[in-house]
């Protein structure tokens, strides 16, 4: 499943200016990093958990299925450093757990979750065109916003293009078994993602010249009004979270 999938547009905070926005993941992501303790990761990633289902009105079983993808790369990250290999023993004990590394497996398996779930919170409260105007704001170069908008556009585009052509394909029994012609199946439709994937990006060339837009990507800027008292509640979690930060550390 794909952020796209569970994104929503109307959610609680879609009128809170991203600086805000950015407000409610900052301290937690670098306190999460700093971070060796278990309880406070896992409290971490209850609180987003709890907050992104809050805030974008989700099902919880939709949010956990964006988990499946990170978990298999954590889950064989930390099997790699659980299993040891002992070539000198028998064939009993030739693969065994190996009991030193179970704190540092512990300690990323919770610190890996309560980021991913601080991130997955970022990313479905704030568009592109959001978190890229932040990173103008950070005074990334545009060569590299460009580039992240570019790469993101066509993520999508991409994908969407092999699903309908792949079900063209299996329409025309073209995958009804593994053999030459399969392959050649494969060989045209990648080709004809490529081909596709090239003639988008020279129409988007001709229509940013046609707009004058001197090759740059122009984002809208809806006006949205800054109160003060919107700060309230991200000063609150923050001290919150840095409150729970010191007491787990210094305990």
């Amino acid at each position: 499943m794909l952020i796209e999938d569970v994104y929503n547009y109307n959610h609680k905070l879609a009128k809170t200016p991203v600086v805000l926005k950015s407000l409610y993941v900052l301290p937690a992501f670098i306190l999460s990093i700093i971070s060796t303790n278990l309880f406070f990761h896992i409290g971490i990633f209850s609180l987003f958990l709890i907050a992104t289902i809050y805030v974008t009105q989700q099902p919880i079983l939709g949010l956990l299925k964006l988990f499946l993808i990170p978990s298999a790369f954590i889950g064989i990250g930390c099997l790699t450093l659980l299993l040891s290999v002992n070539f000198e023993g028998n064939w009993s004990t030739f693969i065994y757990l190996n009991k030193a590394t179970l704190p540092v497996a512990l300690a990323i398996f919770f610190r890996s979750y309560a980021i991913i779930s601080i991130v997955y919170f970022w990313l479905l409260t704030n568009t592109i065109s959001e978190i890229a105007t932040l990173m103008y704001a950070c005074k990334i170069p545009s060569l590299f916003v460009e580039l992240f908008v570019l790469i993101y556009k066509f993520i999508y585009m991409l994908m969407y293009t092999t699903k309908s052509m792949l079900i063209a394909q299996k329409c025309r029994m073209g995958y009804t078994a593994v053999s030459k012609k399969s392959i050649n199946n494969f060989a045209y439709l990648f080709a004809a993602v490529f081909k596709q994937a090239m003639q988008q990006t020279s129409q988007i060339e001709i229509a940013m010249d046609a707009r004058l837009g001197n090759n740059e990507y122009l984002f809208v800027k809806p006006k949205v009004n800054f109160n003060i008292k919107k700060t309230t509640i991200p000063l609150a979690v923050n001290i919150a979270i840095i409150a729970a930060f010191i007491i787990l550390y210094y305990d």
